[in-house]
């Protein structure tokens, strides 16, 4: 994404309601398949809010993190909450059967990024029976400013997902929308903005809100996550997936 986005995120991202939904939803997701002491990694992590998050909620992990990008690598490393080095997804800088789990949050989708392989490097990275969690955006037809400034490559469906995953050696065990009570206003906002004419400088949708509709939105996001222990969502604006390292058979 574009410089000036790491600056809008990291001012924002510790009490954003997405981010603090999608925080939540990934620590549920974690605790709800492993337990027990475990390694794990944030596979471009950005300016480092979920890698602190997650390591201030499961303190039985030992956290590693990586990113391309020298800006997001300094704003993790400010944090001070885990070991940060600089790499690719592409070419992920770990020997192999290293982490317990990985997790990716919006990051498979960007230009740059060939999703192929960075599946590839996550299952060599991941010991057997190990955990993949990723987050992406979802449908190609909900593409607007916000994806031009953050640079998206693709946006998926959870079929595209599935398929990416058990072709790249991974067992499905959980894939479902979320974002699903905003969707509507989220679809009417990217509708408007598209008939608008494009700006020179895109914007994504991040902005300050007023805090008593950053609570509300943070208090639908709570709803889904419980929803989402017990069905998959049929539709929103991103798809959460888990997969799991099958072990290699034994000869």
């Amino acid at each position: 994404m574009y410089e000036y986005e790491y600056d809008t995120m990291r001012s924002l991202e510790d009490q954003y309601w997405w981010y603090r939904g999608l925080r939540k939803l990934t620590a549920d997701m974690i605790a709800r398949h492993l337990k027990g002491p475990l390694k794990g990694l944030d596979a471009g992590c950005g300016t480092g809010g979920a890698l602190a998050y997650l390591t201030d909620h499961l303190p039985d992990v030992h956290f590693f993190g990586f990113d391309r990008e020298r800006l997001a690598v300094s704003y993790s490393h400010q944090r001070d909450k885990a070991p940060i080095l600089q790499g690719s997804v592409n070419a992920m800088p770990f020997q192999p059967a290293t982490f317990d789990f990985i997790f990716s949050l919006d990051v498979i989708y960007i230009q740059g990024v060939d999703d192929q392989k960075m599946v590839e490097e996550a299952h060599q990275a991941l010991r057997a029976g190990g955990l993949l969690f990723l987050n992406v955006p979802a449908f190609e037809w909900l593409r607007g400013e916000h994806d031009a400034a953050v640079r998206t490559r693709h946006r998926y469906t959870r079929g595209e997902m599935n398929t990416l995953l058990e072709q790249g050696g991974f067992k499905i065990l959980k894939s479902t929308y979320w974002n699903t009570f905003l969707f509507p206003l989220i679809l009417l906002i990217r509708l408007l903005r598209k008939s608008k004419s494009a700006s020179e400088t895109p914007r994504s949708d991040l902005s300050p809100l007023p805090e008593p509709i950053n609570r509300f939105f943070t208090f639908l996001l709570d709803l889904e996550i419980r929803l989402t222990r017990y069905i998959n969502l049929p539709i929103g604006s991103s798809v959460f997936c888990v997969a799991q390292k099958e072990a290699t058979e034994t000869k």
